[in-house]
């Protein structure tokens, strides 16, 4: 979804461009390229003081964080650096494994920092449901923990997988696979997020809504925009009377049990959801919509393990 994260993402980072701009816009999303950031808990105090010029959030623990020097590594919940700033990329950890970058390519490590599939891909995303999205000469495929590549690269871009499929581009348009790589739901849809609780955002032409695995269309109406199912709530932009610019969030029988009237925002995790205010800045919401968290910040992700990088330089 062309939304909030993207405003983030924006800033800086990721992946290739072509066929890999959605990869950039959906996977390497966990960090940005600005200075002094930090991490937060939920009462705003700052936990792990601002002081990393790249942050992302923290997973199984850790969480991957950039020096000005270009140089990646990993910090605990504490601050303390787990796993030195050796790399020239990092991603979140996911099932007991990261991807790193290292001399151009990229590989994974354990949380030792030891590499477990050396580097040999040309991108490559965390693992989910023991498969990753890697790159191999233009194309995407998946590797196992082994090193092995059970899906051999074929697809112009691909994605984690979720309930068991996985989002592919297949030229310019996008489906879903199983775990042998057969084909599911055939590539018609112009953008799509991967499942998430049962149901996967898919754009058709200007509208969003969403589908089942089965590939029927579960929600009635369209969205101008909409973005991934997350503890039960999505992000939306309604499309009628017309579109607005103004996000909400539905519930799965597609009611809107908070109303349009964020700039932005972003998916719920450990309860809340950070969403753009008029004045630019985003704040935390609780499943009522009301605002329990207001940082003094223009930068902030989302809570993961009780705490949540943010910027902490205003504007």
């Amino acid at each position: 979804m062309r939304r909030a994260f993207i405003i983030l993402v924006i800033l800086a980072l990721s992946h290739a461009g072509g066929a890999a701009s959605r990869q950039t816009r959906e996977g390497k999303s966990q960090a940005e390229m600005v200075s002094n950031w930090g991490y937060v808990d939920k009462t705003g105090r700052w936990v792990i003081r601002p002081q990393f010029y790249t942050a992302g959030d923290f997973s199984e623990g850790l969480a991957a964080v950039g020096s000005h020097e270009g140089k990646w590594g990993y910090v605990d919940k504490a601050g303390r650096i787990a796993i030195k700033l050796q790399f020239d990329w990092a991603d979140s950890f996911s099932e007991g494994l990261a991807p790193v970058r290292a001399d151009g390519k990229w590989g994974f490590i354990n949380r030792a920092g030891e590499f477990i599939i050396r580097p040999r891909f040309d991108y490559a995303y965390p693992f989910s449901e023991g498969l990753a999205p890697v790159s191999v000469g233009g194309k995407w495929g998946y590797v196992d923990r082994a090193g092995k590549l059970p899906i051999e690269p074929r697809f112009d871009a691909a994605f984690a997988f979720a309930d068991g499929l996985a989002c592919v581009q297949a030229g310019v348009h996008y489906g879903f696979v199983n775990k042998k790589g057969a084909v599911v739901i055939a590539p018609r849809f112009d953008y799509t997020y991967g499942f998430s609780e049962g149901l996967a955002a898919v754009q058709t032409g200007d509208k969003w809504t969403y589908i089942d695995k089965a590939g029927r269309q579960v929600i009635k109406g369209a969205f101008a925009e909409a973005d991934k199912f997350s503890e039960g709530l999505a992000g939306v932009r309604p499309a009628l009377p017309r579109p607005g610019r103004a996000w909400g969030f539905i519930n799965r029988a597609g009611e809107l049990v908070i109303g349009p009237r964020f700039g932005a925002a972003g998916r719920f995790s450990e309860g809340l959801a950070y969403v753009q205010t008029e004045r630019g800045r985003w704040d935390y919401i609780d499943r009522t919509g009301e605002t329990v968290l207001s940082l003094r910040s223009y930068l902030v992700g989302p809570f993961s393990d009780g705490l949540a990088r943010a910027h902490a330089t205003e504007q």
